[in-house]
């Protein structure tokens, strides 16, 4: 397609830049894009792209969104069959293939995140990922309120709680889980753990404390770094294992995992200060410092923080803190594919992103710049200029160093949450130590 004046049309060629950025990250084989009959015209691949677009322009109403994603899928294939018009029967066909389609393009995002990775793929010969919970705001209808409930402040509206693991050197979803209001997240992490890679570390926060959760971990053959504070108790000189004697070497045995005969958790007690010279006490399951020093916890317990930014990424960046939708099959099939997109974007990105020398286990990508460029080629309005591909890899965070605190001018109504506190220590009484020796005795 062309101009009066015989110059390339910039709108189309970069909804084909997109398209060729986005077909790089998708699976080849099982996203159809050529329709079985006559009568279909949302293939799988017109279904997935269309939605990522949608979650791109999170600021629209869902049906003003849905036109203009349309609109680019069609510059995009300008020889193929026209999709679908009604964002009805888009949001019906979603529906239908959604979770398959999630699935399957799941799997083929987390192959991508360690091709793309390269040296950001391990964190001080750790493959480190993080997980934490959040809730997403949903529209206050009947079918929402009996489906998802609420879980926050009073005369909350219904929401939607979602547990995400991360890969902390790339900032990118691995996976997630996502329940009505008052889910688990303990039971969404044990639900997530076959998709973890075998030697794989977790950063948790002290909501994730559990002698059974855990457990589980270690198990699966698994590490963890985990926040602990004064609700757990820990014992020292239990008799359980030879390398209590080492410094640091707690026991972890609850007096209800006591009671059904579960054996107690030998772990190391990492205390690390703040710059401000606030506590943190971190308990690991990895005893050898030689194997994972002090200094190496608390740098990997310090980026933990990157799940805070995904998760402001989605709901503030693209701003999909609140679904659109009224019923409760095609809210959470919004929430899904908002977080697609924003694993979409960072892939994008990064792709394009070349590591300098000394920038290794750093993430760079501005989740904002990228998606402010996406933005653009949707709405046609990123004109002549450079190619998609350096757009992309001019997508990274500021440099600059901050000299004073980031505080609003005015108070703003934030959930301050109170510090965990110190974990209680002591020494393990005669009959703890009796029954220790009789378990041990029977394992």
């Amino acid at each position: 397609m062309s101009r009066h004046d015989g110059k390339k049309n910039a709108q189309v060629d970069y909804s084909i830049q997109l398209r060729r950025a986005m077909a790089a990250l998708l699976p080849r084989l099982g996203l159809r894009l050529l329709p079985d009959n006559n009568k279909e015209r949302w293939t799988p691949r017109y279904l997935v792209i269309t939605a990522i677009l949608i979650a791109c322009l999170g600021t629209d109403r869902l049906v003003d969104r849905f036109q203009a994603a349309r609109t680019t899928l069609v510059r995009m294939y300008l020889t193929r069959r026209r999709p679908g018009e009604s964002y009805q029967g888009f949001a019906g066909a979603l529906r239908k293939a959604g979770d398959a389609l999630l699935e399957e393009l799941a799997w083929h995002l987390r192959v991508q995140v360690q091709e793309i990775a390269g040296d950001r793929w391990l964190i001080d010969g750790w493959l480190v990922f993080g997980c934490d919970g959040s809730r997403f705001d949903k529209t206050r209808t009947l079918a929402n309120k009996q489906a998802f409930g609420s879980g926050g402040r009073s005369k909350s509206g219904p929401q939607q709680f979602v547990t995400t693991l991360f890969h902390v050197g790339t900032g990118l979803p691995w996976c997630w889980r996502a329940g009505n209001a008052s889910a688990s997240e303990r039971s969404h992490l044990l639900q997530m753990l076959e998709k973890l890679p075998e030697e794989a570390l977790l950063l948790l926060d002290a909501g994730y404390v559990g002698h059974s959760l855990l457990r589980a971990i270690m198990n699966s053959e698994r590490s963890f770094i985990l926040r602990v504070g004064a609700n757990i108790e820990l014992l020292t000189r239990l008799g359980w294992d030879y390398r209590e004697s080492w410094n640091g070497i707690v026991s972890l045995w609850p007096k209800h995992a006591r009671e059904r005969g579960a054996a107690p958790l030998t772990l190391r007690l990492v205390t690390i200060f703040d710059r401000k010279g606030r506590r943190m006490d971190l308990l690991t399951n990895v005893l050898a410092k030689s194997r994972l020093s002090d200094a190496a916890v608390s740098r990997m317990y310090r980026k933990r923080w990157g799940v805070e930014v995904l998760y402001r990424s989605i709901k503030q960046t693209m701003q999909l803190r609140k679904a659109l939708s009224w019923s409760p099959e095609s809210s959470e099939q919004e929430l899904h594919w908002g977080m697609m997109g924003v694993w979409m974007l960072g892939l994008m990105a990064l792709r394009e992103q070349p590591q300098a020398a000394g920038e290794a286990s750093e993430c760079r990508w501005s989740a904002a710049e990228t998606l402010r460029v996406i933005r653009r080629v949707i709405r046609g309005s990123l004109g002549r200029g450079k190619p998609l591909s350096m757009r992309l890899s001019r997508a990274v965070l500021d440099g600059y160093c901050r000299h004073g605190p980031k505080r609003a001018r005015e108070p703003v109504n934030k959930k301050r949450e109170k510090p965990p506190g110190i974990p209680r220590q002591r020494r393990a009484t005669r009959p703890e130590k009796r029954a220790a020796a009789r378990l041990k005795a029977v394992a």
